[in-house]
């Protein structure tokens, strides 16, 4: 070969090589660290050209498209789990123009990835450039912008266009797309400036929009998706740890063979071209997982939102619990199973075989052993769902955990492992809880047996290190961890060198803190300081009345005035007057007044006499349209031409001319009112016993 041909060639492979170094031309693919300059020549192009603010390309990473933070001028990059290429990806630059090219200023490295890294991009043509930042994660990335501003209230949804990149190893497809409606979900977290968000996934929108039931990052196929901000855990572990552990270790384990599990993926967010941090991807239980149908009567699926274990249950005015919510498809009615199966469980109490009948005991001893050992205070009496199940003619209740984010260790007010990890919270009520009570020696053998099995296999301290060994790399060493308490400063974080290593020390003493109380449970089981028998039903409002119709001691004789007939006409109501002692005989459907009750709410001692009585009095009330008051029926507490007996003589009510009414003791007039200027549902009247006058008035309504 002459000495031309190869001063040729050698020409060619320089001339080849430079542009390698640090140029990509339009459609040209380039390996990412032939496009890495050095200091000096990243010098030589911005200070030969001009800046600009112009975004001059689309930049594609292994034939993907990079997301863009247009607040922040940064772009984003998935590494692709597994990938040989994914720390030196094939660089295409997309433009109008022909003569733009790109150089970066680092190599992509685990190190500057952990560390939250900004590399520097720059993409130039012969006269300007534009640089911008270049972060990169290992973990998925999903965009969503949004029609409109999303409402600060859980009520409003906005319509919404969802891309999300799924780098798991395997994917042959990279990118799902969708539109849908997007809103904020939560409770006290809504004050938080980093929203829970709900996503719904649609083909269409407005009237044409169908459910898009897509499978995101492997989870189960749906279009009802959400996204947790975990923004009350300073370490981002809490609830993808206990919902995934539950999932796998046993959400399956029922008599009924249904998986009462969900699951979480982590997954950063770029909300309305913003960087918004690192979420949670999930679902919520639902009664379509559970083979529940549209008011289905073998199961309805209940979310437990308040206590109900200090002996309180109250009724809404259409009947349903206000501590629970239905969560599957059924209408209002199915609240009556709920109802029933706790007046079921109250009277079982004290009866083994029939407390038995009332749960799946895998399933509530799993509930039992999982919520303990999290330390799970805020799971004990809400943030659950249940699933009454049927069972011949009564129904078995199963337990689903959810929203562990106040978990092991994180107490209220959010403070970080002041609790310690020898504090216990038991779930002690409802039928298992009343079993260790009754049959303790069977129940706690079989609770042992369940613990020392799990904690043989997956809750052994490997396996639970091994997940949050996982976590660990998910969450810090993909530099989400630090993007998030970067981009959300004002909520609390842990020092991102120490990771989880305070989690996991807990999370061990916590284990062998467990390990004591299963062996030793006897030691540990609280006396209820209530009485079952003394769960009320009720409104909130006749719950308040029927207080103060209980008090230790008294030298009154006290009303009870219904004066709604609304009251009356909800068959709820019902069941709070038999619970109450009211006899089924007062109590009908066609009610105008009640007279001649003389049911004893209660009996008590006095001084001067021997028994007291408490006395039903009710009426209809005036029915008040929307344009004021309109007087379309009313009644007193009884007719003009009847009296009832009580224990202190004889009581009367005589209806006047406009309105004005009386009440009369033994022919004494005691009380004056205007029925058309009455304001209360129910009211209390306070009669003293010596002197048989109303010493006072205690009005209450039920809305509000």
């Amino acid at each position: 070969m002459s000495n031309k041909k190869i001063i040729t060639i050698l020409v060619a492979v320089s001339m080849v090589a430079l542009a390698a170094f640090f140029l990509i031309y339009k459609g040209v693919t380039f390996s990412y660290k032939a496009c890495v300059a050095d200091e000096d020549e990243l010098e030589e192009i911005t200070s030969s050209r001009t800046p600009s603010d112009y975004i001059m390309c689309d930049v594609y990473f292994n034939g993907e498209k990079l997301f863009y933070d247009k607040v922040n001028n940064v772009y984003y990059y998935s590494l692709v789990e597994g990938d040989f290429k994914a720390f030196n990806p094939e660089v295409i630059v997309l433009s109008d123009y022909s003569d733009e090219r790109i150089v970066f200023s680092d190599n992509i490295t685990s190190e500057g990835i952990a560390a939250n890294k900004t590399i520097s991009m720059i993409v130039y043509s012969d006269n300007s450039y534009f640089e911008a930042g270049l972060k990169c994660t290992t973990l998925p990335i999903m965009s969503i912008d949004t029609v409109e501003e999303i409402s600060q209230s859980p009520e409003v949804s906005v319509g919404m266009s969802m891309t999300l990149f799924d780098n798991r190893v395997g994917i042959t497809k990279r990118v799902q797309t969708s539109d849908g409606m997007t809103h904020v979900r939560g409770a006290t977290t809504l004050a938080n400036p980093k929203k829970n968000l709900r996503i719904s996934l649609t083909t269409g929108t407005g009237e044409n929009a169908k459910k898009n039931k897509l499978s995101l990052l492997g989870l189960r196929k749906d279009d009802d998706y959400i996204l947790n901000s975990m923004c009350v855990d300073p370490e981002d572990v809490r609830d993808v740890f206990c919902t995934n552990l539950w999932k796998k270790t046993t959400s399956t384990d029922n008599s009924y063979d249904l998986d009462l599990g969900v699951e979480y993926k982590y997954v950063e967010v770029i909300l309305n071209g913003e960087y918004h941090g690192l979420y949670a991807l999930g679902y919520p239980i639902q009664g379509g997982q559970l083979g529940i149908g549209n008011n289905d009567e073998n199961a309805v699926m209940f979310r437990q939102r308040v206590p109900y274990h200090e002996g309180t249950i109250l009724l809404e005015p259409d009947g349903a619990l206000s501590q629970f919510r239905i969560e599957s498809k059924h209408d209002s009615s199915f609240n009556s199973c709920l109802r029933n199966y706790l007046i079921e469980l109250d009277e079982s109490h004290d009866d083994p075989m029939a407390l038995a009948r009332l749960i799946d005991m895998d399933n509530a001893i799993d509930f039992y052993l999982y919520v303990t050992m999290i330390q799970g205070w805020d799971n004990i009496y809400k943030n659950h769902n249940v699933v009454l199940e049927k069972n011949w003619d009564s129904y078995k209740m199963i337990y689903i955990p959810w929203d562990m984010d106040l978990t092991w260790g994180l107490g209220p007010g959010y403070t970080l492992y002041e609790i310690g990890a020898n504090a216990y919270y038991p779930y002690d009520f409802e039928a298992l809880y009343m079993l260790l009570q009754t049959d303790t020696d069977n129940t706690t053998t079989l609770i042992g047996q369940k613990y020392r099995g799990l904690r043989k296999n997956e809750w052994s301290d490997k396996k639970i290190i091994d997940l949050l060994d996982a976590y660990e790399e998910l969450i810090f060493d993909s530099g989400a961890y630090l993007r998030d308490t970067q981009k959300w400063p004002e909520n609390v974080s842990v020092d991102p060198v120490e990771k989880l290593v305070n989690f996991k020390s807990y999370v061990l003493e916590r284990l062998q803190a467990m390990d004591e109380f299963v062996e030793n449970i006897d030691d540990y089981l609280v006396d209820p300081e209530y009485s079952y028998e003394n769960i009320s039903f009720g409104s909130d409002v006749v719950v308040d009345c029927a207080g103060q119709l209980f008090p230790e001691e008294t030298d009154e004789l006290i009303l009870m005035q219904i004066c709604n007939q609304e009251l009356w006409s909800d068959e709820y109501y019902y069941d709070v007057m038999e619970r109450l002692g009211i006899p089924d005989s007062y109590i009908d459907k066609e009610i105008t007044f009640k007279k001649n009750i003389e049911k004893k709410f209660v009996e008590f001692t006095k001084e001067d006499y021997e028994e007291a009585s408490i006395q039903l009095i009710a009426g209809a009330d005036l029915v008040v349209s929307n344009n004021g008051i309109d007087i379309s029926s009313y009644s007193g507490f009884f007719n003009e031409q009847n009296s009832i007996e009580t224990e202190l003589g004889e009581l009367a009510y005589y209806l006047g001319e406009d309105g004005l009414c009386g009440l009369y003791l033994n022919g004494n007039e005691i009380l004056t009112e205007n029925v058309y200027e009455r304001d209360f549902d129910i009211r209390l009247i306070h009669i003293d016993w010596e002197t048989q006058e109303v010493t006072d008035i205690e009005e209450y309504n039920i809305e509000g």
